[in-house]
């Protein structure tokens, strides 16, 4: 199961690197079915993130918005924090754009505290 679900989210980020993005989501969607039909939800942040990422290419902002909490949520589930650091430094961004200049720099303050110190 999890091989299909790096499958899908291979063929979406194809997709969405071509400019085809209703096809990368199409992709994402099933990838996440998938997952969340498992008990460990593997990828799911991933997919979320990546689902945020295609809906800020298209300027909604909003949606984009919605889709990285998301996948915030399923890092305190399941810690991974480099996913976490992307998470939150694409809602900063996010954030920018919207004008949340606060909530941008707690996201970056948040993202800078995930930083391996060993890591140039």
């Amino acid at each position: 199961m999890k091989v299909r679900i790096r499958a899908y989210i291979a063929m979406g980020d194809i997709l969405g690197a071509r400019g085809n993005y209703s096809g990368a989501l199409e992709m994402y969607v099933k990838g996440l079915r998938i997952c969340e039909s498992m008990e460990s939800k593997p990828y799911a942040a991933e997919i979320y993130k990546d689902i945020g990422t295609i809906y800020s290419r298209i300027y909604d902002y909003e949606r984009s918005s919605h889709y990285y909490r998301i996948g915030l949520g399923f890092c305190k589930s399941q810690p991974d924090k480099d996913m976490e650091r992307k998470l939150l430094l694409n809602l900063g961004g996010i954030d920018i754009f919207m004008g949340k200049i606060e909530e941008a720099e707690a996201c970056h303050r948040r993202a800078r505290r995930l930083l391996d110190e060993s890591d140039s």
